[in-house]
């Protein structure tokens, strides 16, 4: 049984409220960090271009990118079904694609273009 009013308590429930991200963006803009959110689904590139939009309506443009979403499948291949295999390829690769293709339309303007994928 623990105690209620933890240190590892308090970082459990602040790392909860982070996860999401309108929690992420007020922590942040607390710090002092312009931030923001938009939601979407990266299997679905109008959803990604939508997210770009909105970061460069938020910010003017993007600086950099950073890439680390990821899906991952495991299984005996007799047993992965294809709609997982389609899966990771939207989110693991054209996501990415997606993403930087964009970016990169305003990146052009900035001394700190940078884009990077990590999965």
């Amino acid at each position: 049984m623990c105690a209620r009013d933890t240190p590892l308590q308090r970082h459990a429930e602040r790392n909860c409220r982070l996860r999401n991200g309108a929690g992420r963006v007020a922590h942040l803009k607390a710090l002092g960090v312009p931030a923001a959110y938009h939601p979407g689904d990266l299997r679905h590139p109008e959803q990604i271009a939508s997210m770009m939009d909105a970061a460069v309506h938020a910010f003017r443009a993007v600086d950099v990118l950073v890439n680390n979403a990821v899906v991952r499948q495991c299984g005996a291949m007799e047993n992965f079904v294809p709609e997982h295999w389609d899966e990771a390829l939207a989110v693991n690769l054209a996501a990415s694609f997606h993403t930087i293709r964009l970016a990169l339309l305003g990146m052009t303007h900035s001394r700190l273009n940078k884009a990077e994928s990590a999965a």
